[in-house]
């Protein structure tokens, strides 16, 4: 029988396809292309195909979702406490290092350029976050050569990349291991969470912190239980050790995060493999703290001191209050169970079950393994180490438990265990898959549950335009939103991202009313005051100067009353600091306020006696307030 040769391809004519009717038959019989386009129908064949698609989508999705608003003045979240700190240290370090050369490894410019210890100089830090946010915003800086101009909003464009990073990580990690389904919605997860969606939008550490500490628990997974089968399983494993170890480096030289997650790490290789897990272990751990040292040059003048210097300044800093179930306390004194109320009550409830559908189904896996394995219930203990989502379940669980543990320092919410939540968003990828591969065993049941599910995911996405820009403010519905949180006791605004431009935009118009000419330059209030660059984060960004006349200054304790030429105060609604402000200014009247959801986060108040000289005209105790909601 004569063979076709493969290459030719039979073309359907009319006649061929007389039988079958709609668009996809028209297009088989008018291009060649509509033989895959029927196939694609399925979405069988694509997915195992082109599997990394989707979640690199995703992750384009958010992250330019983030960029478009970073800007206050474009609806994006106000200025935080820390952002000017950041980005300043950051251009000062990014700059030394361009403009110096290689001169910047000096033991002298190392002094210089890390002055740690003198007058206004930065706390013992990491600089892998600064390295980052002054490359990024070298890229949008009008003044390079000016080491005083700096622009927040450049700086924030690193969060936004730092989130596409990250929904890439959980997403194509979760796609080599668990198959396509658990990667798009673990990856759709992490971006549709409000408060890491939130961090995207600023110059922080936070989202770095999240991201390196990912990336290096995946890692570590990929070393110690690799993909592959046979002689590259094992001939692989000593360079991914390597890999993993550096990514562990990268975690270190972000924040003492990183120092702190080799713990569990090493207890994971250990159990694993037993005593080559623990060669392996400190292999990887090696390595890190190679890189951490080679990443830092402030600890080559003298590695040992300098080290010490670096863990004692992480212990001893100065406390915050926190405002939690309706009573202040010192962040030492915190009740255990505050990173786990938190950490349920702002990802979004969808989210929370489909995580424990995916924990109840691993646990099932596990149960079914034991009871029928034929080699003994110990050893088939053991064998359940092979599962990787232990890593994973294990380092949720310990950051959790770390900051419950009594005296260590837990404060802004979600803070200091983001990290847990692109970790809940592989759970949500397990328990996807879970109910996408057994909707046939719930018989008529099967199709409408993978339907709510998919419902599951896309409502998530709702908190991003309830909670616009104020992210960081985000309840879900099982504790009543923001509205109920406040009911609970719980922090409504802790870091000032909603002295919102509309919010500086009123306080300017009201002080244009307020204000003489014959005044001259005046000031505008902000309380609470919680980090001396705040206000003029603010000033370099609104630029109050420029616009009416005024400079924002920061309400100071030891202050009986105002600055002089100041009419009006901008206030932002971090409970735990409310009551140590004076009651003439907390109780002072509004002219101007943002709410959400019934809530106000941010205020513009007219001082005590501004209110019957506006312009010669009474103001009422009582004033009608213009509200901005959301």
């Amino acid at each position: 029988m004569r063979k076709r040769d493969p290459r030719t391809r039979k073309i359907p004519s009319d006649e061929s396809d007389s039988g079958k009717s709609g668009p996809i038959g028209l297009w088989k019989a008018v291009l060649p292309v509509g033989r895959g386009i029927a196939r694609l129908s399925s979405g069988k064949e694509f997915l195992a195909r082109h599997r990394w698609i989707f979640p690199l989508l995703i992750a384009s999705f958010f992250a330019v979702w983030s960029a478009r608003e970073i800007s206050p003045p474009s609806g994006g979240p106000g200025i935080t406490c820390d952002e000017l700190y950041h980005v300043f240290h950051a251009k000062r370090v990014w700059s030394a290092l361009i403009f110096q050369g290689w001169e910047f490894f000096h033991p002298r410019r190392i002094r210089e350029n890390f002055p740690y210890g003198e007058a206004g100089a930065p706390p013992f830090h990491p600089p892998l976050g600064y390295y980052l946010i002054g490359a990024v915003h070298w890229l949008f800086d009008p003044y390079p050569s000016d080491a005083l101009a700096v622009s927040i909003v450049a700086g924030r464009f690193a969060g936004s990349l730092l989130f596409f990073v990250l929904i890439c990580v959980v997403g194509l990690w979760l796609t080599a291991r668990a198959g396509p389904v658990a990667g798009i919605s673990g990856a759709w997860a992490c971006g549709a969470m409000p408060r890491l969606f939130g961090h995207a939008h600023l110059a922080g550490l936070d989202l770095l912190t999240a991201l390196t500490s990912v990336a290096a628990i995946c890692a570590a997974v990929d070393a110690e239980l690799p993909t592959q089968s046979g002689a590259s399983r094992e001939s692989n494993r000593p360079r991914r050790t390597l890999w993993a170890g550096f990514c562990l480096g990268l975690a270190m030289l972000t924040r003492l995060h990183g120092i702190l997650l080799s713990l569990p790490m090493a207890l994971w290789f250990v159990w694993v493999s037993g005593w080559r897990g623990l060669m392996r272990a400190s292999v990887c751990v090696g390595t890190a703290f190679f890189v951490f040292f080679l990443g830092w040059p402030w600890l080559w003048l003298d590695p040992f001191d300098h080290l010490g210097q670096y863990l004692h300044s992480s212990a001893s800093r100065l406390p915050l209050r926190v405002y939690y179930l309706g009573s202040v306390w010192q962040d030492v004194a915190v009740p255990w169970h505050y990173p786990f109320v938190i950490t349920f009550a702002t990802i979004p409830a969808g989210f929370l079950l489909l995580g424990l559908v995916g924990v109840g189904a691993l646990c099932r896996q596990m149960f079914y393994q034991l009871v029928n394995s034929p080699r003994g219930c110990l050893l088939a203990v053991r064998s359940l180490a092979a599962y990787y989502e232990w890593m994973v379940l294990l380092q949720l669980s310990f950051w959790l438990m770390l900051f419950a543990v009594p005296g260590i320092p837990v404060y802004d919410g979600e803070r200091l265990f983001l990290t847990v939540y692109p970790l809940w968003a592989m759970l949500v990828g397990w328990g996807t898959k879970f109910v996408f591969e057994n909707r046939q065993a719930f018989a008529w049941a099967g199709r409408p549950l993978f339907l709510g599910v998919v419902l599951i995911l896309g409502s998530g996405i709702a908190g991003h335009f309830v909670y616009r820009p104020a992210y960081l403010s985000f309840y879900n519905s099982l504790v009543g939103g923001i509205k109920g949180a406040f009911r609970l006791g719980l922090e409504v605004n802790y870091w000032g991202d909603s002295i919102t431009h509309r919010v500086l935009e009123e306080a300017c118009r009201w002080h244009r009313r307020t204000a003489s000419r014959e005044d001259g330059p005046s000031y505008l209030l902000f309380a609470p005051n919680l980090a001396s660059f705040h206000a003029a984060g603010l000033n370099v960004t609104f630029r109050p100067i420029d616009t009416c006349g005024a400079e924002i200054v920061g309400w100071e304790a030891s202050w009986s009353s105002p600055p002089p030429k100041t009419k009006l105060a901008i206030l932002y609604h971090r409970r735990a600091e409310l009551e140590a402000l004076p009651a003439w200014l907390r109780d002072a009247p509004i002219v101007y306020e943002y709410s959400l959801r019934g809530i106000w986060l941010a205020r513009v108040v007219l001082l005590p006696d501004q209110v019957s000289n506006v312009h010669g005209k009474h103001l009422p105790v009582r004033i009608s307030i213009p509200r901005e909601k959301s």
